[in-house]
C-alpha cells in the first residue's frame, strides 16, 4: 500500500501491531471490563486488530446521502440562473468568513501560508477583511524554472497589503530537511513536497505562532487536474478498445518526459503528466484509473515480495463506495477520504509542528463540506475550469489575473537533484545488494528505474522518492 501511494493511509501503520487512528474516528476502551474486546486488557494485547473498535464521529458518506435527500437527484439542470448563483456565493462566503474568523482568535502571533493560488490567496482575503492590521503572509521561493510559486504570491499580497515575508531557498537548505525527514514523519512518507512544507513552517515561526493554510479546497471542489481533464479523458477512453489504448499508451510513453516539458513551457511538470496518462490509458474500469492516476508505482504488487493482497483501507473498501455520482465527484470524493489525510494534511501537520508551528484550516470545517457538498457538480467543475466557487468569489477581491494560472503545485526540482547532490546518498540507499539482503523489494526493478533516470530516460523521481523514503525510514528505525 506505501509502495502504490506514498503514504500509510490509516487504520494501518508501518509498525508492527500498531493501528492509526483515521480521521474523523474515535475509538473507546472501557477501563471496567477485564476480558471483552473493548476492555484495557485486548488494547495491550499484542497483534489486538483495533480497527475494529475505531467508529466514525462525521462520515463523508453519510453527507453525500443527506445531501441527495435534501437536494433531490438533480445535478445540473437549471444552475445557469445568475440569481441563483450569486445567491450561493454569497451563501458559501458567509459560512467561509465564519470558519475563517473563528481560526483567527489566537493569543499568541497570527499569520497565513501564501502560494498566490486560489485556496490560499482567498483564506486571506477574509483574513485581511476582518484583521484591524496588516496580516502576516509567508511565502518560499526556488530559482529553479518551473518550481518557484513566490512572484504570483507576492503580487497578491501586495494587492491585499499584508505584511509579506519572502525567503528564497537554495538547494543545500532544502537537501539538509531530507536527513531529518524519517524523524519527523515517523513513518515512510514520500510526498516529495514535505520539503518545502517544513521550510515555509520554520520561516513563518520566526515570528508567528500560528498559520492559517487553504489546505481542502482542491478535494472539496474539483482543483486537481484528474477532476476536470481525467473524467473527460475517462469518457474519451471508453469509446476505443483496450487494445487500441494500450498501444497509445505506449507510444506516448516513449517519448521521454524533458521532451514533453518542451512541447509546452507554459504547463509546469507538462510531461511528468503525461507519463503518468500515458500509464493508465490501459486499465479496465475508472477505480483502476483512479488508483493510477494518483499512485506512484502502479505495479507495486510485483515490485514488493510477497505483496500479491492488498490490505483494505476506506479507499477500497465497498461498504464506503458512494452511488450515484459523476466521475468527477467520485474522485474529489475518494480523495477526501484517503489523499487528504494519509498525505496532504499528515504532510503539513507533521512539518509544522516539528518546528512548533500550529497550522488550521479554514476550508475543512465540516460546515462548510456539508453545504459545498449539497450543491449540484457544476458550481465545482464548471465550464472545464475546477473550483469554480472559490475562484468567483476570490474575483471579488483579487484580479483574476494575479491568480489564474496552470495549477503547479508546492514541489521542488528533486529530479535534478537527484542527478547532483542527492545522487551518492541516494546511491548508498538503493545499492542492489542491499535491497537483495533486506527482502523486501525486487531489487532489479528498482535498480532499471535508478539508472534510467540517471540517463535521463525519463524523470522517475517519485517513483524513486517512494524507495527512497522507505530505505532511509529502515537504515533509522528499523
Amino acid at each position: 500500500v506505501y509502495m502504490r501511494f506514498g503514504y500509510v493511509p490509516s487504520p494501518l501503520c508501518i509498525y508492527e501491531n500498531v493501528w492509526s487512528l483515521p480521521a474523523a474516528h474515535i475509538l473507546s476502551l472501557d477501563l471496567n471490563d477485564s476480558e471483552g474486546p473493548h476492555s484495557f486488557a485486548s488494547f495491550l494485547s499484542s497483534g489486538a486488530d483495533l480497527s475494529a473498535l475505531m467508529k466514525p464521529y462525521w462520515s463523508h458518506l453519510q453527507v453525500l446521502q443527506n445531501s441527495k435527500v435534501q437536494n433531490g437527484a438533480g445535478k445540473t439542470g437549471g444552475n445557469d440562473n445568475a440569481n441563483m448563483r450569486q445567491k450561493i456565493i454569497s451563501e458559501f462566503e458567509g459560512i467561509l468568513e465564519k470558519c475563517v474568523c473563528e481560526r483567527m482568535v489566537s493569543d499568541v502571533p497570527l499569520g497565513a501560508f501564501l502560494s498566490g493560488g486560489i485556496d490560499s490567496s482567498l483564506v486571506l482575503a477574509l483574513m485581511q477583511k476582518y484583521s484591524d492590521r496588516p496580516v502576516k503572509t509567508y511565502s518560499i521561493g526556488f530559482s529553479e524554472k518551473g518550481y518557484d510559486e513566490a512572484p504570483f504570491a507576492k503580487k497578491v499580497a501586495a494587492h491585499l497589503k499584508t505584511e509579506h515575508h519572502e525567503h528564497y531557498v537554495d538547494s543545500k537548505q532544502a537537501l539538509d530537511v531530507v536527513a531529518n525527514l524519517a524523524y519527523i514523519y515517523d513513518e515512510p512518507f514520500a510526498d516529495i513536497s514535505a520539503i518545502p512544507t517544513y521550510l515555509v513552517s520554520s520561516f513563518a515561526r520566526n515570528s508567528v505562532t500560528v498559520c492559517l493554510s487553504g489546505d481542502g479546497g482542491d478535494e472539496m471542489l474539483g482543483g486537481y487536474t484528474r477532476h476536470v481533464s481525467g473524467s473527460k479523458i475517462w469518457r474519451r477512453m471508453n469509446m476505443l478498445p483496450r487494445s487500441l489504448r494500450v498501444a497509445l499508451s505506449l507510444s506516448l510513453s516513449k517519448l521521454p518526459v524533458n521532451m514533453w516539458d518542451k512541447l509546452s513551457h507554459h504547463h509546469p511538470q507538462f510531461g511528468s503528466h503525461v507519463h503518468k496518462l500515458s500509464g493508465a490509458l490501459g486499465v479496465r474500469d475508472s477505480a483502476e484509473f483512479y488508483l493510477r492516476l494518483v499512485g506512484k508505482w502502479n505495479d507495486a504488487e510485483s515490485l514488493v515480495i510477497g505483496g500479491d493482497s492488498c490490505p483494505l483501507i476506506p479507499l477500497l473498501d465497498p461498504e464506503l463506495q458512494p452511488k450515484d455520482l459523476s466521475f468527477a465527484e467520485l474522485m474529489m470524493y475518494w480523495d477526501t477520504i484517503s489523499y487528504l489525510p494519509g498525505d496532504i494534511l499528515t504532510k503539513v501537520d507533521r512539518a509544522s509542528m516539528a518546528v512548533g508551528l500550529e497550522v488550521r484550516a479554514p476550508l475543512l470545517d465540516s460546515r462548510i463540506y456539508e453545504y459545498v457538498w449539497g450543491l449540484p457538480e457544476d458550481f465545482k467543475i464548471y465550464q472545464g475550469q475546477g473550483k469554480w466557487l472559490l475562484r468567483r468569489l476570490l474575483a471579488d477581491y483579487v484580479p483574476p489575473e494575479l491568480f489564474e494560472r496552470p495549477k503547479q503545485g508546492f514541489n521542488i526540482p528533486i529530479g535534478q537533484w537527484l542527478k547532483g547532490e542527492l545522487r551518492d546518498w541516494a546511491q548508498n540507499l538503493l545499492d542492489r545488494k542491499l535491497m537483495e539482503e533486506q527482502g523486501f523489494f525486487d531489487a532489479s526493478q528498482i535498480e532499471k528505474v535508478w539508472q534510467d533516470h540517471l540517463k535521463g530516460v525519463g524523470n522517475h523521481s517519485e517513483k524513486l522518492w517512494v524507495v527512497l523514503m522507505f530505505q532511509d525510514w529502515l537504515a533509522r528505525w528499523g
